[in-house]
């Protein structure tokens, strides 16, 4: 049902990787919310990097599901924050460049 809602990162919530799946939820409406409110384009494409991040995470971590080795909340809190920092970390940079 989720998936219906919210097409991305139902994966995450599908495998038992809620924690990741949560992160990745708020950093991408924080995204979307902060790129209409404050008209900052850096901010739509950290909400794309996060899409891709989340699309390839979601598969991954199916399939870490499916073979029985979901990591611990702790961990998944860990390299989710680490990807949400490196997508908003890479669209701010590509923002000072241009």
């Amino acid at each position: 049902m989720l998936a219906c809602f919210v097409p991305i990162g139902a994966g995450h919530f599908y495998a038992r990787h809620a924690a990741a799946g949560t992160i990745f939820a708020i950093a991408m409406i924080g995204a979307v919310l902060g790129s209409i409110f404050f008209g900052h384009l850096e901010l739509f494409r950290a909400w794309m990097f996060l899409i891709v991040i989340d699309a390839v995470g979601s598969f991954l971590a199916v399939r870490r599901f499916n073979q029985k080795r979901v990591p611990p909340d702790a961990v998944q809190r860990q390299w989710a924050m680490g990807a949400v920092i490196a997508a908003y970390g890479l669209a701010w940079l590509l923002a000072r460049s241009s």
